[in-house]
This record gives C-alpha cells, sequence and structure tokens, in this order.
C-alpha cells in the first residue's frame, strides 16, 4: 500500500467508540485519530 505523506509510530491509549483512538506518537504529542479497523483490536491493547 502507498501512502502520500510518510506514517508516525504512535502508541494505542484507548479507543472511543468505532473509528477514533487516542494516539501517543513516538515524539511526545498526543492524538486523537481516525481508527480504519472497527474490529476489537483487543490485542493491540
Amino acid at each position: 500500500m502507498e501512502f502520500r505523506e510518510k506514517l508516525v509510530h504512535g502508541t494505542l491509549i484507548k479507543r472511543h467508540k468505532r473509528f477514533l483512538a487516542d494516539i501517543m506518537l513516538d515524539y511526545g504529542n498526543e492524538v486523537v485519530t481516525h481508527c480504519p479497523n472497527s474490529g476489537s483490536m483487543k490485542s493491540c491493547s
């Protein structure tokens, strides 16, 4: 898969509903982002 911009590594903090997630980026910023996986993701947290 090709992306238009460089991907940034981060750690999952919390999921909100199905498609939103709080992520702590490696350089210290916390962001809310779209999460394309609407499944459980229990193994990721």
